[in-house]
């Protein structure tokens, strides 16, 4: 069984999450996504959490996991991002897993996504679709490695 495995680097090279986010929106809109509430793991030890965040979208057929950590303190001990993350989707027919990928660039560019899609949509009632790319190029998502 074959796995493609993506980078950091691959991840922010390929996405475009501009356009991602739009059809996820679009999708959910349309009731055409399964998207169950995160699940948490909380470290208090440590100061942290971990998250597991299931979807599948019908209409592209695709289905995975992010799991994605928040540990506010790694940048000053560790030398390490603040969140980190890695992203599984597999084939919904089969559970065969056909991806895992750094997930950290596209966690982050995500939410300034959204939030440019979200500001856009409130702002443009009559909004159709087609200029998402163009909406997240203005909100400085870096597209190289921290």
């Amino acid at each position: 069984m074959k796995v493609l495995v993506l980078s950091y680097r691959d991840v922010a090279e390929l996405a475009d999450m501009g356009e991602v986010v739009e059809r996820a929106f679009h999708e959910k809109g349309l009731r055409r996504v399964q998207m169950p509430p995160k699940v948490y793991l909380f470290f208090n030890r440590y100061e942290g959490d971990s998250r597991a965040m299931p979807a599948y979208l019908e209409s592209l057929n695709v289905a995975g996991v992010k799991l994605v950590n928040s540990h506010p303190r790694n940048p000053l001990r560790y030398n390490l991002p603040t969140v980190m993350a890695v992203i599984v989707l597999y084939d919904p027919e089969t559970g065969r897993p056909v991806c895992i990928m750094n997930g950290t660039w596209m966690t982050g560019a995500r939410t300034g996504a959204a939030a440019a899609e979200g500001v856009f949509m409130k702002f443009n009632p009559l909004f159709l679709g087609g200029s998402a790319g163009s909406k997240t190029s203005t909100i400085g998502v870096p597209r190289s490695p921290p």
